[in-house]
């Protein structure tokens, strides 16, 4: 799924946070596995952000992924963490998702891909 956003909450006691919409259909399973992930997809994922987004039966096709637990974590991502859901909060019409992170890595040689006026690009390096 993609989110809304994602935050750092807190280094001392590693804690982020993702907002997601209330509508979500995969938030209601996400929040009940052990572990969650997060990928900061990389420009060459821009022709998939739509996709992983999309109906959970095609979300991955083609898509390659490594699994940490049960946390789903996106190749050639420019960061991944594993993390554990500790609270949840409403915040109109999205969910604030609190996260514990458990493990977390960085890609620096990847390029970001950011959501800039309605579309998704490379960010400027």
């Amino acid at each position: 799924m993609i989110v809304a956003s994602f935050i750092g909450l807190s280094l001392d006691l590693p804690l982020v946070g993702v907002s997601i919409q209330d509508t979500s259909t995969t938030w209601p399973r996400l929040r009940e596995a052990g572990s969650i992930g997060i990928s900061a997809l990389a420009a060459e994922h821009a022709g998939i952000n739509r996709q992983l987004a999309g109906p959970a039966d095609k979300r991955f096709d083609g898509v390659s992924w490594t699994a940490d637990g049960t946390a789903v974590l996106i190749d050639g991502s420019t960061a991944t963490f594993t993390t554990r859901l500790v609270e949840e909060i409403t915040t109109g019409d999205h969910t604030l998702a609190v996260l514990k992170v458990l493990d977390a890595a960085s890609y620096a040689e990847q390029t970001p891909l950011v959501f800039h006026n309605s579309e998704f690009r490379p960010a400027f390096r």
